[in-house]
């Protein structure tokens, strides 16, 4: 099962993406962790959560630094930071308002 996982897991990392100069590295390392043992599988990570794994895995591999850095607050943090899995409408009226004045 391991071996599967770890197969999987190598061709998320490989599949091609668009770069991005930064990435949560806390969230990274928590789902590489999760995706090892087992606790999640590739499909359950959102776009931007494989972007980060990518983004994990190129520094480690390339030997830079991975330490975790501060990333600006973007539209699509704040809703994934404060979004439920079944929003109502009031619920997703609020997140937009409440996210609105982020960069996109």
């Amino acid at each position: 099962m391991k071996n599967l996982a770890a197969a999987a897991l190598s061709a998320v990392l490989l599949l091609s993406a668009p770069a991005a100069a930064q990435y949560d590295y806390e969230r990274a390392r928590q789902n590489y962790l999760d995706l090892q043992a087992g606790r999640k599988q590739p499909q359950d990570l959102t776009p931007l959560e494989l972007e980060e794994l990518r983004r994990l895995d190129a520094a480690v591999r390339a030997g830079t630094d991975v330490r975790p850095i501060q990333l600006p607050d973007t539209k699509a943090r704040c809703r994934e930071r404060n979004a439920t899995e079944h929003p109502s409408q009031l619920e997703e009226a609020v997140l937009s308002l409440k996210c609105s004045q982020r960069k996109d």
